[in-house]
């Protein structure tokens, strides 16, 4: 820890104190702040912006390039106010946060827990998942699955000031760990809708666009009969967050490719209900089957979507 206090770390360290100073704010106007952060670092990321055309013209192929591009720019702002939501996952207290937020279906994590299997909670990387945690963590001893930061000193704040929300985090390089948690009769919280895998990955169908999907879910599932549980946080429209949890699935797991598929159709479902807040600034589709090259590649052609097939 003493190492990080190098001044070569100042400017992480200033940037961090000044969002815990912008955390003070009251809710509609850190909001306000939230979107013109994200609408300038739209214009400036030119990479990222890149990639967030690429995804929205791959999953939106019936939209008009003035829809997509609308769209490309809500996403900019809500993403964001997604940023200030970290914020308020980290720092707000309890009674402060209470009035913005709704919690619905509780009753299912609570009967899934009492099998006494642990659960797996099921959700997509939408912009306001920070606050998924916190909003949890009074139902149920949750702990979230995640990938490290590259930066050691971005990793020591972002993990600390997660591990104040929940009972611990687990890195996803660790499913033995994992795996003692769920028999410990645990909440796993698990988001694999993001193409980082290089194993334990098969190709579904996302918005009918190939994406290499990680099975774990699927695998967890089998391997410590946990019920998997949906859930997902949303902003709403008038301010404010509603979880929702939504009944264990059944007859899961069965394979891990139709598995996968099943989930990745979940998600598709609940992005379809607000696809401003759905994290398009990942790279879902660089990995594609048969070598094809990625769609976010200078010169790259419309990847082939895939036939479609019965459900």
């Amino acid at each position: 820890m003493s190492s990080f206090w190098h001044p070569r770390y100042a400017g992480i360290w200033l940037v961090f104190a000044l969002l815990r100073l912008i955390a003070w704010l009251p809710y509609r106007p850190l909001m306000m702040v939230g979107r013109g952060i994200g609408r300038v670092l739209f214009l400036l990321g030119k990479r990222r912006r890149q990639v967030v055309q690429t995804n929205l013209r791959l999953c939106f192929p019936q939209h008009t390039e003035a829809q997509r591009a609308q769209l490309a720019h809500q996403y900019a702002a809500s993403a964001g106010m997604g940023l200030m939501e970290c914020l308020i996952a980290w720092w707000w207290s309890e009674p402060r946060l209470r009035p913005w937020c709704d919690v619905v279906g509780t009753e299912h994590l609570q009967a899934a827990l009492k099998q006494g299997r642990g659960v797996i909670l099921f959700t997509p990387h939408m912009v306001s998942i920070e606050l998924c945690g916190r909003l949890l963590l009074p139902h149920a001893p949750v702990m979230p699955v995640y990938r490290r930061h590259e930066h050691p000193l971005i990793e020591h704040l972002i993990k600390t000031q997660r591990e104040a929300c929940v009972i611990a985090t687990l890195p996803r390089d660790q499913p033995r760990q994992v795996l003692r948690m769920l028999a410990d009769n645990k909440a796993v919280w698990l988001s694999p809708d993001q193409d980082y895998a290089r194993k334990y990955h098969v190709f579904t169908s996302f918005f009918g666009m190939p994406a290499a999907t990680n099975t774990a879910v699927s695998r967890f599932a089998r391997l410590s009969g946990a019920p998997v549980l949906p859930c997902i946080t949303l902003r709403q429209p008038a301010g404010g967050y509603r979880l929702m949890i939504e009944p264990a699935l059944t007859d899961f797991p069965q394979h891990p490719a139709q598995d996968s598929q099943r989930l990745q159709d979940l998600i598709a479902r609940w992005v379809t209900l607000a696809p401003e807040q759905y994290h398009w600034m990942h790279r879902r589709f660089k990995t594609q089957p048969n070598q094809v090259p990625s769609p976010y590649t200078r010169g790259c052609s419309q990847i082939e979507p895939l036939p479609e097939t019965d459900q």
